[in-house]
This record gives structure tokens, sequence and C-alpha cells, in this order.
């Protein structure tokens, strides 16, 4: 199973209290190494009702995939992918407030897909 480490600066007591258990490298943890998917990164995060058996975890909740192991050293891309499991959400305001609160940037991109969840940030 291809694990990589988190950068020591990014992990973080917030990080760490969100339930996040691990980077996946090489395709999706919940289809297997080799396994493909259009973004460079995702995110299992818990939703609420949703794959949850009375308050349990999901079975993959927590961890990041990365596509390629090229990308783990981007750190854009790895604190947008952790905001996503510390504000348990998608793309809302609570979620770029928590990229913001990180050290990460709101890009151009970001105001394309969400512009009233970036507005005034």
């Amino acid at each position: 199973m291809p694990i990589a480490e988190l950068p020591d600066e990014l992990m973080t007591d917030e990080v760490f209290k969100s339930g996040f258990r691990g980077l996946f490298v090489g395709g999706c943890i919940e289809r297997k190494e080799g396994s493909s998917f259009r973004a460079k990164a995702h995110a299992h995060y818990i939703r609420h009702g949703h794959n949850v058996n009375k308050g349990e975890l999901q079975k993959y909740g927590g961890w990041i995939c990365i596509r390629s192991a090229k990308r783990i050293n981007q750190r854009g891309l790895l604190i947008h992918e952790l905001s996503h499991l510390v504000a348990n959400c998608g793309h809302t305001r609570k979620f770029y407030e928590t990229v913001r609160r990180l050290g990460g940037t709101i890009t151009k991109n970001d105001r394309r897909v969400s512009p009233q969840g970036t507005k005034g940030l």
C-alpha cells in the first residue's frame, strides 16, 4: 500500500484532531493502487449521514488520495485537501476560511468554483 508522510509543518493539532489518517499515493484508497480519478487529489471526509454507521467513521474517512507521487510536495494542494478534512465539508465558506487558517491561498479557480463561498476572503 503506497502511503506517504505528511510534512511536519502541516501536521498541526487541528489536523490531527480532524481524523486525518494518512496520504495514499498512486490512486484512490477506496479503489486501490493504480486506480485513476480526474483530480490531482481528493479527501475522504466524513459526511454526516453518508456511509456513517451509528456515529462511526466511514471506512476510508480521514484519508487523502493523491494521484501521483510528484504531487506530494505541493503544499497548496495538501492544504486544500487537509482543509476538507478539518472543515468536514466541500467548497463552502467554512472550507475556504479553513484554507486561510491553515496557511493556504484562495486562487482564481476557487473564486470561479465557489463565488459565494469566497466572497470577501
